[in-house]
């Protein structure tokens, strides 16, 4: 599942600067109240990809972000590669 993103927009601040979501790449579901999703967002000028979980608080019900992981370009092949691993392990019959 993918996310119309209306462009680059101020999230939060992170020590004062701000973090920028720059493109919503996919939400992917998780439960019936929480998805994974991906996006590239710029934090003191540097692009990064942004995997978190998010979930519905059920007063408002709106998406709030969760825990997740902020991932430097750089490392992003090995991850990749070592999910790729992760994935035959777990299913290897599925992949």
């Amino acid at each position: 599942m993918t996310n119309e993103n209306p462009g680059p927009r101020v999230i939060r601040k992170y020590d004062g600067l701000p973090i920028v979501e720059i493109e919503v790449l996919a939400d992917i579901p998780k439960n019936g109240h929480e998805i994974y999703r991906v996006r590239v967002v710029r934090i003191k000028g540097i692009d990064y990809a942004d995997l978190r979980v998010w979930f519905v608080k059920s007063r408002d019900g709106d998406l709030h972000p969760g825990k997740g992981v902020v991932i430097k370009a750089d490392a992003l092949d090995d991850i990749v590669q070592a999910l790729l691993e992760a994935r035959s392990w777990i299913a290897p019959n599925e992949a």
